[in-house]
């Protein structure tokens, strides 16, 4: 505002020297009004000045009217508030991304936990089923013990018409045999063989044991040297009258082998 002040003062001043200068002097000849070279150059920049500084001041006004009703003030407590809520807002993303961060490191530690905690229950389990597995087994063969092999033990079958001992006869025989609802039931084959069925009787009801066995036996391609019946009066044999009788029962190792299984042969301790 006082560089304006000033140049309108200047311009005053120069008007008022170009009035002075109409009564003649240097540069004037003749005394007439015309204004000299130097004279009109200056008069010409005081004028360009002059309606630059109007252009200006112009201008100015126009900004200055975009501005109307806006205190400074306010204005910069707002760039401040502002600064302040971008400064805000940035503290509390990375507090999210830092709380993100503790809740994947605590989801990777409940994982962690979690799979030992479930290793331990499968291995606690792995060992209560072998166990269990044990147990069973164990009980299982207790029961074929007092099914099957005492079935074999109290067989009339067994004691009167084979050559076999009841365990000898059981080791050959056993296989033939399963417990079903605590009942023993008698097979055509033994356990494993393709096409195995349950000896039954005309109504279809699984034979007893001793049926069952007296059946198996005579299916036995080798049945000649198991039954008693088999095995004529001979050497070695008794009769009816319970007198000993020759037995023929072959010779070489058919022999032998009906001789040890009649307990007419003692083998020494060390096997035959």
């Amino acid at each position: 505002m006082f560089n304006k002040f000033r140049n309108r003062r200047l311009m005053d001043e120069a008007g008022k020297e170009d009035q002075g200068k109409g009564a003649g002097g240097p540069g004037n000849e003749g005394g007439k009004n015309t204004p000299s070279d130097a004279e009109a150059k200056l008069l010409k920049e005081v004028m360009d000045k002059k309606t630059r500084i109007r252009e200006l001041e112009e201008s100015l006004t126009e900004h200055q009217k975009k501005f109307e009703g806006i205190d400074p003030e306010a204005v910069k407590q707002l760039l401040k508030d502002k600064a302040e809520s971008d400064r805000l807002e940035a503290e509390r993303q990375r507090t999210e991304a830092e709380k993100r961060g503790e809740f994947e490191s605590v989801k990777t530690q409940m994982i962690d936990e979690h799979n030992k905690a479930l290793e331990a229950l499968t291995n606690e389990t792995s060992t209560k089923l072998t166990s269990m597995s044990a147990e069973l087994e164990a009980s299982r063969a207790q029961i074929i013990e007092l099914t099957i092999g005492r079935s074999f033990g109290d067989s009339s079958f067994v004691r009167d018409q084979l050559t076999l001992t009841p365990a000898k006869a059981r080791t050959v025989y056993g296989g033939h045999f399963e417990v079903k609802d605590g009942n023993v039931v008698g097979y055509d084959k033994p356990v494993g063989a393709a096409g195995r069925s349950v000896l039954v009787d005309g109504n279809g009801s699984p034979l007893q044991f001793e049926k069952a066995l007296e059946k198996i036996v005579n299916g036995d391609p080798d049945r000649d040297h198991m039954l008693r019946s088999q095995m004529r009066a001979g050497s070695g044999s008794k009769n009816q009258d319970g007198a000993k009788a020759d037995v023929d029962v072959g010779s070489g190792r058919d022999r032998i082998r009906a001789a040890v299984n009649a307990g007419a042969i003692k083998l020494p301790s060390s096997g035959f």
